[in-house]
């Protein structure tokens, strides 16, 4: 579960933004200032990745992720946000998580909290049981508050305002601005 938090939460809990530059270079604080500013309260980012199956037990998994934008105040950003796992070539249950995020801008990241109240499961087809099991380890899994920082440095700028996320060791996140 401390993987499915790093891989999937984490990432998808983000402080979005975007540079103003076509470059594909790691972002800076300021950079990451105009990013949040091409994001404004309303918006809705939308985000893609691709998570290899195990050969084993783990299908190959597309994740789709949508955070809306509720407020933006100084440096904390809230968000909504909405995660579908779907397990490509199989008829095998989805899963969508939904949970509040705030992101504070520090100085070489932002500090990423899930709302561990507002956390919650649903299965397709329904399977409240489950769902509540489910929902009730990720929560017992999420990191204390104020202990994970997302580096500037693992967002990049594709196409503005259009933005990768590359956590170490984790698939890329590919992520853009609903219309």
């Amino acid at each position: 579960m401390k993987h499915f938090y790093k891989t999937f939460l984490l990432p998808t809990g983000i402080g979005i933004g975007v540079l103003c530059s076509m470059n594909v270079e790691a972002i800076t604080r300021d950079e990451m200032l105009k990013l949040n500013a091409a994001y404004p309260p309303g918006s809705i980012v939308s985000c893609e990745t691709q998570l290899e199956g195990n050969g084993k037990n783990l299908l190959p998994t597309l994740l789709k992720t949508r955070a809306h934008i509720k407020e933006r105040t100084g440096n904390l950003t809230r968000t909504d946000v909405s995660v579908t796992f779907i397990p490509l070539g199989s008829a095998t249950t989805t899963m969508t998580v939904n949970y509040q995020s705030r992101a504070t801008m520090e100085d070489d990241g932002e500090l990423i909290e899930i709302d561990p109240d507002s956390l919650t499961v649903s299965f397709s087809p329904a399977n409240p049981a489950s769902e509540s099991i489910v929902a009730n380890k990720m929560r017992s899994i999420l990191p204390p508050t104020g202990s994970d920082l997302r580096l500037y440095k693992t967002v990049k700028i594709t196409d503005f305002p259009s933005f990768i996320i590359t956590p170490q060791d984790q698939p890329p996140t590919y992520c853009l601005k609903e219309e």
